[in-house]
C-alpha cells in the first residue's frame, strides 16, 4: 500500500467538469441586492419624513350616549378641524364615542332627522385634556315617542 487513492490511476489526468459562467449571474444577484437595499432605505426615509411632520391630536372629546339617542347624529365642529366630525350613534351600543382633536374651541351638536336636539357651544379644550359629555343629562328634552306608532307596531 503506497498511499495512493483507491480507484485513481496516476496515468489518467483528472477530469474536470466545467461550471457555468459565474460572473454574469453574480453581478445580477449583487445588483438586485443593492437595489432592494436602496428601495428599503428610500421607503424608510419617506415613512420617517411623514412621521416627523405629523402631529397627533392632543385632546379628546368623549360623548357617552344612552339608548334613547340611538340613530341621532353627533357633529363636532372647531377651528382646528378641516371638516366637521360627524357620527351616527349606533343601536345597541352603550359605549362612549371619542373624538380626538387639537386644543381649541369646539361646538358639539346633537341632531336627529335634520333637527337639532341640543348644542354644546364654545367648549374650550386645553392641550392634553379630555372633555366628557354624558348625554343622559339631556335625555329629558327628547320628544316622547308618538302613541300612534306605538299602537300600530303590534299589528301584523
Amino acid at each position: 500500500m503506497s498511499g495512493e487513492p483507491v480507484g485513481v490511476s496516476p496515468a489518467s489526468p483528472p477530469t474536470h467538469v466545467p461550471l457555468p459562467a459565474e460572473g454574469p449571474r453574480r453581478t445580477v444577484v449583487l445588483l438586485l441586492i443593492v437595489l432592494t437595499a436602496l428601495i428599503f432605505v428610500g421607503l424608510f426615509a419617506v415613512l420617517y419624513y411623514r412621521w416627523s411632520g405629523a402631529e397627533e391630536p392632543s385632546s379628546i372629546i368623549v360623548v357617552t350616549p344612552t339608548a334613547a339617542f340611538e340613530g341621532a347624529d353627533i357633529t363636532v365642529e372647531g377651528t382646528t378641524l378641516a371638516k366637521p366630525y360627524k357620527v351616527t350613534i349606533p343601536s345597541g351600543n352603550g359605549r362612549a364615542l371619542p373624538f380626538y382633536v387639537e386644543h381649541g374651541i369646539y361646538t358639539v351638536t346633537l341632531s336627529r332627522d335634520g333637527k337639532t336636539i341640543y348644542t354644546y357651544s364654545n367648549l374650550a379644550l386645553q392641550r392634553n385634556r379630555s372633555l366628557q359629555i354624558p348625554l343622559e343629562r339631556i335625555e329629558h328634552i327628547l320628544p316622547l315617542p308618538s302613541t300612534v306608532n306605538a299602537g300600530t307596531s303590534g299589528r301584523g
